[in-house]
This record gives structure tokens, C-alpha cells and sequence, in this order.
């Protein structure tokens, strides 16, 4: 999680979707960081569940997807 924090402070992020992959000796790989965070495909029995949960939590934390913790209002 330090990680993920600094990547996308660094970045100048506030919301976004790290992508990992697990190799056969168990090392965790960074791909990259998706910054308006595709996740909509994960709802494919047609509900909207994922787009829902994802909604409530950036709403929490009271940001936009797409602004950036350095950008002027």
C-alpha cells in the first residue's frame, strides 16, 4: 500500500486502478495504473454493482476520477 500511495502521489493521482500480476514463484509485478479506472467490464451479468460501489467510494473521499492532486480548481 506505501507503494501504491507514493506511485500515485508521484504521479500526481488521487483515484485510480493499479493493475498486478502474480508470477509462478509467487512475485507480484506492477503493470500499471490506470487513471480514470476501467472497471465497468467487471459487471457483466448486466447489474451495476461494481460501477455502484466504486461511485460511493470516490464520492467518500469527496474527488472526481480524473482530478489530480495538483491540478488548480
Amino acid at each position: 500500500q506505501a507503494g501504491a500511495r507514493s506511485l500515485m502521489e508521484a504521479l500526481g493521482l488521487r483515484f485510480g486502478r493499479l493493475d498486478f500480476v502474480l508470477d509462478k514463484e509467487g512475485t507480484l509485478w506492477f503493470l500499471e495504473v490506470n487513471p480514470n479506472g476501467q472497471f465497468a467490464w467487471l459487471d457483466t451479468d448486466g447489474s451495476d454493482g461494481m460501477l455502484t460501489a466504486v461511485a460511493k467510494a470516490v464520492r467518500r473521499v469527496g474527488v472526481h476520477p480524473s482530478q489530480r492532486a495538483d491540478a488548480q480548481p
